[in-house]
């Protein structure tokens, strides 16, 4: 009975690592919409450049255009083939491309698992690591996923292949050419080069050839005018950053106290950082200076750690005049995900064999915790994200004066959302009662108290600003709740009310008035006020400020 046990906790158990990929994409598939979001809007206005360009070098040009501090070329390239399939842009489409490397990023690992005769059930580690929600931004963003994770999946098939001995020159390129990241990775490339390289000619001539790539990548370079210079006034500070950015995965709540969680993060990113340096002294430089043979999956999952410090160290260079919060963002997630599963990994490996087994069990619960706590507490995040996303591609595309793009010259279409539609009714809000706060010259608070969001997707309060000549929609943010007690009565997960942070400096000046629009599954009503307010700007801000 014992061994039956044994044969299909290690058989069958492990094939429990597809339910998050598939609960990872049914999620994305609900929540993801096709709706342009900051850079995405830089990405149209290549398109529409790129086909009306009269010849192929200005085509070409177009391509490996700097993008801020980037070359976005693949990025480029994948949008124009989705133009080209789709009859237009579809930002939903390079969602889903993007995505999928993340099912290439963890196939790899399952290949190094196999490789190292890690236990089976280890497999779940990248599994519940990777697919889960604190990446959401990169997730939910057309033009990001592809670059982001893109870029990620290129660095780590290029350090696959060279811990192999085999070299990468069309990975390097498309790594190159996706995110000015993978200039990080050369280092790391001259590093693995030193301690495998068998064939030195081959991997002299590989050496070359990423250095012709740096300099073609730097030629004509500009560097953008809002990145500030490198900061080494406070060392201490950037390396505090630094470490931050590595224990970010253990950033599973947004909502929580923001020095708390740079707190957390330190001491858990300084604690997995430790660790890393003692397992690459005791195995990978012992091994060199004994001359022994160093594994190639091993190997790999050392370049990917030393790939996840050497950006925390220039982001903590770069980004620490932005201030602590900039390293928990979401959409730099990624790469404290990938070093943290290859951590425990090589961890897993490094155990006695006797042990191996209880190890693995000990990452699996701490693993399933935040894993289960990521979820639980960004898809009240995403649904958020996602109304706030809907509220501001309507504003954009029908504010007079303000369409971001000429809809009958782009490779964009417009698609309508229920905002588009027509209320179902129009009640009188004598009983609904607004407070407004002004905080500013350019920030309005919008609070109310006993409004009840329904459970469907979209459902909420939507603020409309209407005068005689323009109309904005803002979405409101409902607090979550966590008493078990309202989950079960009210079949609801939020606190009654609402609050909004207005953008005063995003609405045209006029004397508006401020209604409310209630989304409740299919119906649309439209709640009348009567509150009122004056907006005098002298210039109205442009949302598509990247490009």
């Amino acid at each position: 009975m014992i061994e039956n046990c044994k044969f299909f906790w290690t058989k069958y158990l492990p094939w429990l690592c597809l339910i998050p990929i598939v609960i990872y994409f049914i999620v994305f598939q609900k929540y993801a919409a096709n709706i342009p979001h900051w850079d995405d809007y830089a990405l149209i206005k290549f398109c529409n450049n790129f086909w009306s360009a009269p010849s192929i070098y200005e085509k070409l040009s177009l391509i490996f255009k700097q993008h801020n501090e980037h070359r976005i070329a693949f990025t480029r390239v994948v949008s124009l083939l989705v133009t080209s399939l789709n009859g237009s842009l579809n930002f939903k489409w390079l969602m889903w491309l993007g995505n999928i490397f993340l099912i290439g990023i963890f196939y790899l690992y399952y290949q190094v698992i196999v490789e190292l005769k890690l236990p089976k059930i280890s497999i779940l580690i990248p599994s519940l690591v990777i697919f889960q929600l604190s990446h959401f931004e990169n997730t939910f963003w057309g033009m990001a996923v592809v670059q982001n994770f893109g870029v990620v999946y290129f660095m780590m098939l290029v350090t696959r292949q060279l811990a192999s001995n085999k070299i990468p020159y069309i990975y390097t390129f498309l790594a190159v050419f996706t995110s000015a990241n993978a200039i990080l990775l050369l280092p790391i490339i001259g590093l693995m080069v030193f301690l495998t390289a068998k064939d030195y000619k081959k991997m002299s001539i590989y050496l070359a050839f990423c250095i012709i790539l740096s300099v073609i990548y730097f030629t004509a370079y500009q560097s953008p005018p809002d990145v500030k210079p490198l900061d080494f006034t406070a060392p201490f500070q950037n390396l505090k950053a630094s470490i931050v950015y590595i224990g970010a995965i253990f950033d599973f709540n947004q909502n929580y106290d923001i020095n708390k969680r740079i707190l957390i993060t330190f001491l858990l990113g300084a604690f997995l950082l430790i660790g890393y340096i003692f397992l690459l002294y005791k195995y990978v430089f012992k091994r060199y200076l004994l001359n022994l043979k160093i594994e190639a999956g091993i190997l790999f999952l050392f370049a990917i750690v030393l790939l996840l410090i050497g950006t925390g160290l220039l982001a903590g260079l770069i980004r620490i005049q932005y201030g602590f919060y900039v390293f928990l963002v979401s959409r730099y997630r990624i790469y404290s995900i990938i070093g943290f599963t290859s951590i425990s990994l090589l961890s897993i490996y490094f155990t006695n064999i006797k042990y191996q087994q209880y190890l693995t069990y000990c990452w699996l619960i701490l693993v399933a915790i935040l894993y289960v706590a990521t979820y639980y507490t960004n898809m009240f995040t995403i649904k958020q994200y996602r109304k706030n996303e809907i509220a501001s591609y309507y504003n954009s595309w029908h504010v007079t004066g303000k369409s971001v793009i000429n809809s009958n010259k782009t490779s964009f279409k417009y698609e309508n959302t229920f905002l588009n539609k027509t209320p179902t009714d129009t009640l009188k809000g004598e009983n609904f009662h607004l407070s407004k706060i002004k905080l500013s010259a350019n920030e309005l608070l919008i609070t109310n108290k006993n409004y009840e969001i329904g459970n469907n997707i979209d459902d909420g309060a939507y603020l409309l600003f209407k005068s005689d000549s323009n109309q904005y929609v803002f979405a409101t943010n409902q607090s979550q709740s966590n008493s078990l007690k309202r989950i079960i009565t009210f079949n609801n997960k939020y606190l009654s009310g609402f609050e909004a942070n207005v953008p005063m400096n995003e609405l045209a000046s006029g004397d508006y008035f401020i209604d409310l629009l209630s989304k409740r599954g299919d119906s649309l009503k439209l709640i009348k006020t009567n509150y009122y307010i004056e907006i005098n700007t002298k210039k109205q801000k442009d949302k598509v400020q990247n490009w």
